[in-house]
């Protein structure tokens, strides 16, 4: 069993549990459509996550602080 957390800016408390493989894949490719069209964002692979990581110039200390700060200035 897997989960996917959905934050709103509502205060509501729901609970939903669907059983159905196929209606599960259905609703998180649902998601995943509002989540692109509603922030207009790009997802990347795993793959491309991982290389970003692999190709570093920087110490891992180094890019994770800069990470937070852009985070900072974006978020």
């Amino acid at each position: 069993m897997g989960k996917i957390i959905i934050e709103l800016p509502l205060q509501v408390n729901r609970h939903f549990r669907i059983t159905d493989a196929n209606v599960a894949a259905q609703v998180l490719r649902q998601l995943e459509g509002l989540a692109q069209v509603s922030t207009n964002s790009v997802y990347a692979t795993d793959a491309e996550v991982l290389s970003v990581w692999a190709d570093l110039v920087e110490s891992p200390d180094e890019f994770a602080h800069q990470l937070r700060q852009r985070n900072r200035k974006h978020g």
